[in-house]
């Protein structure tokens, strides 16, 4: 619980938001909700040639750089 509330003071990910990230395959930030965001995303992965990609939903329209 400390960890978390460091974190949270930090703006940095905590433990839920790890593991609801994990669950979900996206990038998430539960305290997202108090500003009125999303609170997970698509993640932004790079391949092995260091090619930037987006890894999105279906429904969503994105791009790649």
């Amino acid at each position: 619980m400390a960890y978390d509330a460091n974190q949270i003071i930090q703006d940095d990910v905590t433990t839920t938001d790890v593991v609801l990230g994990l669950a979900m395959n996206m990038e998430c930030k539960t305290m997202n909700i108090l500003d009125d965001e999303d609170v997970c995303i698509g993640r932004t992965k790079t391949d092995e040639y260091s090619h930037l990609y987006v890894n999105c939903n279906s429904g969503v329209i994105c791009s790649g750089l």
